[in-house]
């Protein structure tokens, strides 16, 4: 199929609507009045589509006063992501990360404060950014107490009151 004629002073050519991902063989002809001479064929390989990411649904959680954990979903055809901190004013870039990593942890927070995060799926061609999700990091440290140290303590106080007493259990 002809895909074009130019003059004879044209060197190139323009082709649209190549399908991406496509391979494309094409020739040059070149003729006056009396002959003609072809070129051989060569092939044009068209670049893929460019992949659609998805934004990440990201998730934010503290693990004590001072750091928390920033998790995401994977974005299919994304080749890392960029982790930002949102300050009520500018974002704050705070890294990027391969497609393998799906969370991060976030140390040095301020104990009792609000923060804010997203993430942006990347790959060479599309980046694509998550909702702002919220990190609220507790005041004062919680107190754990554990089954093991109430039962002791609770022996204690049993074995205290019971002093001199025979206690039946």
């Amino acid at each position: 199929m002809k895909v074009g004629q130019t003059a004879a002073n044209v060197t190139s050519l323009t082709v649209n609507n190549l399908a991406a991902g496509s391979t494309n063989y094409f020739y040059v002809a070149a003729s006056n009045a009396t002959s003609s001479a072809s070129t051989a064929w060569v092939s044009v390989v068209m670049p893929a589509a460019a992949k659609q990411l998805t934004a990440p649904k990201v998730t934010a959680t503290a693990t004590s006063t001072t750091t928390g954990v920033v998790s995401w979903s994977a974005s299919a055809g994304a080749t890392g992501y960029t982790i930002y901190q949102w300050t009520g004013s500018q974002a704050v870039k705070l890294g990027n990360v391969s497609a393998s990593t799906t969370s991060v942890t976030i140390n040095g927070l301020k104990a009792g404060s609000t923060n804010y995060f997203y993430v942006a799926a990347f790959n060479a061609t599309n980046a694509v950014t998550s909702s702002c999700v919220t990190l609220v990091t507790p005041a004062k440290a919680a107190v754990t107490t554990h089954a093991a140290l109430t039962a002791s303590m609770t022996d204690m106080v049993f074995n205290t009151i019971g002093i001199g007493r025979t206690i039946v259990g």
